[in-house]
């Protein structure tokens, strides 16, 4: 993400915020994840875990899963809002296309693998699910800001001065 917030920082300010507070909690949430499961960047399952700790970590993944669906499908609403602020209808227009196709193929692949996590730990393989889901999470964020944001706002000449 780096990468992408030396690129954002050309935005509008307003735009700037909204977009830099959402990748805030972006990054929170991920890191929420790190803490919460002890075994996550092991192989270890959830056997070595206390009862209340295996409780925990299995409440919270419902809300992980919900959080993350529902922070994805609202940062894309307003990013696409920004990207139609500066698109006009011609050659940009098919790339806004192309960006929320994107968007979409991101909210399906999220569904999906918040679908793989259930079934993770309706088995009893609660630490893999937040591994699938953390490593999946990362991965589809950053490839998109790699080939999707960061080349739009490049577009953009810098953005607007804040």
């Amino acid at each position: 993400m780096a990468v992408h917030a030396g690129a954002i920082s050309g935005l509008a300010q307003e735009d700037y915020t909204l977009i830099e507070a959402e990748h805030t909690r972006l990054r929170g949430t991920i890191d929420n994840l790190r803490d919460t499961c002890r075994n996550l960047e092991t192989t270890r399952g959830c056997s070595e875990c206390s009862r209340e700790k295996l409780g925990t970590c299995r409440g919270r993944l419902v809300s992980f899963f919900y959080n993350i669906m529902d922070f994805s499908a609202n940062h894309f609403k307003h990013e696409e809002s920004i990207m139609g602020r500066w698109s006009q209808m011609n050659d940009e227009c098919a790339d806004l296309h192309r960006h929320q196709q994107a968007h979409r193929d991101i909210l399906l692949e999220l569904a999906a693998l918040v679908g793989e996590g259930v079934m993770l730990d309706l088995q009893g393989s609660t630490a893999h699910a937040y591994r699938r889901l953390y490593l999946g999470v990362g991965d589809l964020f950053e490839q998109h800001e790699r080939l999707f944001d960061d080349p739009f706002i490049r577009s953009t000449s810098g953005g607007a001065s804040r």
